[in-house]
């Protein structure tokens, strides 16, 4: 898959982490937009977040690391987008190198 070799932009990890929550997390006719709360706003339970957490990690590509479990990378789908984007260009060297 091409995605494996490239940084996603912001915007389709966005879309995609939403459609995924849409389908499979969230209560039928709840909706979130990029920016809403997913921790803080009782949006997921903790079962959730880390159904949410494998779902970017066999999605991206990421292998996640304890560290990276964190407020900051799953507050909302906008700090997800950032936060795999960051990892990939990380470690986009890496997958060109080889």
């Amino acid at each position: 898959m091409g995605s494996e070799e490239r940084v996603p932009e912001a915007a389709e990890v966005e879309q995609r982490v939403l459609a995924y929550l849409q389908r499979e997390l969230l209560s039928p006719g709840a909706t979130v937009g990029g920016d809403t709360e997913l921790l803080s706003g009782a949006v997921l339970d903790s079962m959730s977040v880390l159904r949410l957490a494998a779902f970017v990690a066999q999605e991206f590509g990421i292998a996640l690391q304890p560290s990276d479990f964190t407020i900051d990378n799953f507050q909302s789908v906008s700090a997800i987008a950032q936060y795999v984007r960051r990892v990939r260009a990380a470690r986009a060297p890496e997958s060109s190198a080889r």
